[in-house]
């Protein structure tokens, strides 16, 4: 979406259109003006940002709820990896197929694969499969989490995840024992 021109955003000169006294025309303050052609918009869209700052604890313990809730629905796995040395979609889609259960090919799969790094050869090969989505464990956010029917993710990222998550409340702790 796009802003419209306000008064001091119209590109046009200062000058007068023509001298106030003696044209018999009714008077006119400027070419910007709104009722004027090319003049500016009154009341028009502004783009604005509509973010809202979420805390670290926040969204650590949002990302721990969602996977909770996956965890839950029996809808989060754990494969050992996923390493491949050139992009192969068909063995990505034998490796869901393999841990989400799924047994023919007409199933359509809605899934999030976690990596434990930014494995390109992975990225590659899940952007050709329909309804998967790949990302490394440090993108891992609640989005992408509930975005997506079931989550996999491999041994490393696991670790990786879990250790990032038991690290979001070790300010304070850092912070009390100091005090104490």
């Amino acid at each position: 979406m796009a802003s419209t021109s306000a008064h001091l955003l119209t590109r046009h000169n200062a000058r007068p259109q023509y001298q106030q006294k003696g044209t018999g025309k009714a008077r006119q303050g400027s070419i910007r003006n709104p009722h004027m052609k090319g003049g500016a918009t009154v009341h028009g869209p502004v783009v604005r940002l509509h973010e809202h700052k979420l805390n670290k604890k926040e969204r650590a313990l949002g990302l721990k709820s969602a996977l909770a809730a996956r965890w839950q629905e029996g809808r989060l796995r754990v494969v050992s990896s996923l390493a491949m040395d050139r992009p192969r979609s068909a063995l990505v889609a034998e490796v869901l197929g393999k841990a989400l259960g799924v047994v023919g090919k007409k199933e359509r799969v809605s899934a999030l694969i976690v990596g434990g790094g930014a494995d390109a050869a992975v990225a590659l090969a899940c952007r050709n499969v329909e309804g998967v989505d790949y990302i490394p464990q440090l993108g891992c956010n609640v989005v992408s989490v509930l975005k997506r029917r079931h989550v996999v993710f491999t041994l490393d990222a696991l670790k990786d995840i879990q250790q990032r998550l038991k690290l979001a409340g070790v300010r304070r702790e850092v912070r009390e024992r100091r005090l104490t």
